[in-house]
């Protein structure tokens, strides 16, 4: 959720793209996040020189540290199907020669078959009506021995403890159905997809995510949505609505509130081609 209480449509992140990039930015610059970025180039067997994809890649900050690691002699490819997120990833490139940024979509992607070294799509899965052919097209432009890696939260996995906040209301609003994605249980799934594609040595890392300050909590975790959601399908009422809010409002101000949520990354390797 953003500064003034809207969720990014990520349906059309052009008709909202300051929302988007703040919300992409609060983000991708949590600790944990940028670890987990930093552990995939470690999934993806990336090293100077790799040929890289970055698919749903935002504003490119990933991007550019991959840029950065696989040195002059590698390139690195972000797309994404907005154009406000790839203007805004250009002018964060800043003139850098490895990283090249170009709208694009990650179900019909133009790349030849097996031109990447390795391909990833982070927090992209949750977004798509689907997700199995956004994976084949990555398999697709991954060269044979290739690498690619897959990475989204499982909404279910939403925690958030609140000492004066009634645990029913709790119970609903972190249910992964309130998360407004199209995906909520993405996460789960993502070992089957890539097993279902033929990947194999196939990593997977958790990433848990934990929140202590209300603000932070309430952005990343759509609090504000959720709650509107929820009155809207006449499953809270506006009192509880506002008392739920206002105890885990009062839980941080006093240094008692625990949040988390816990993604997954799937990383493996595309098999040759089946002659049989």
């Amino acid at each position: 959720m953003t500064a003034d209480g809207r969720r990014p449509g990520w349906e059309n992140v052009d008709a909202d793209a300051d929302q988007a990039r703040d919300y992409l930015d609060t983000v991708t610059r949590l600790d944990a996040i940028q670890a987990s970025s930093r552990r995939d180039y470690e999934l993806l067997h990336a090293e100077p020189g790799s040929q890289i994809l970055d698919a749903g890649c935002g504003t490119g900050d990933d991007a550019l540290l991959f840029g950065d690691l696989v040195g002059p002699e590698g390139d690195v490819v972000g797309i994404d199907k907005s154009q406000s997120l790839i203007e805004e990833a250009n002018a964060r490139a800043d003139g850098t020669t490895t990283v090249e940024f170009q709208t694009g979509d990650i179900m019909n992607l133009s790349f030849a078959d097996g031109t990447f070294d390795a391909s990833r799509a982070n927090r992209v899965l949750q977004h798509l009506p689907d997700p199995r052919g956004a994976v084949a097209e990555l398999c697709r432009v991954t060269r044979p021995g290739g690498r690619i890696a897959v990475a989204d939260p499982d909404w279910e996995t939403c925690i958030v403890a609140a000492p004066d906040a009634d645990p029913e209301v709790t119970a609903a609003v972190t249910a992964g159905e309130w998360a407004d994605t199209l995906n909520p249980h993405i996460g789960r799934q993502l070992y089957a997809l890539a097993r279902d594609e033929g990947l194999t040595e196939i990593e997977i890392d958790p990433t848990t995510v934990v929140f202590t300050d209300f603000e932070l909590a309430s952005e990343v975790l759509y609090f504000d949505g959720r709650l509107e959601a929820m009155q809207d399908a006449d499953v809270l009422s506006r009192d509880q609505a506002d008392d739920w809010l206002e105890a885990v409002r009062r839980a941080g101000a006093d240094d008692r509130l625990f949040c988390s949520i816990t993604g997954y990354t799937v990383a493996g390797t595309v098999p040759p081609p089946d002659d049989t």
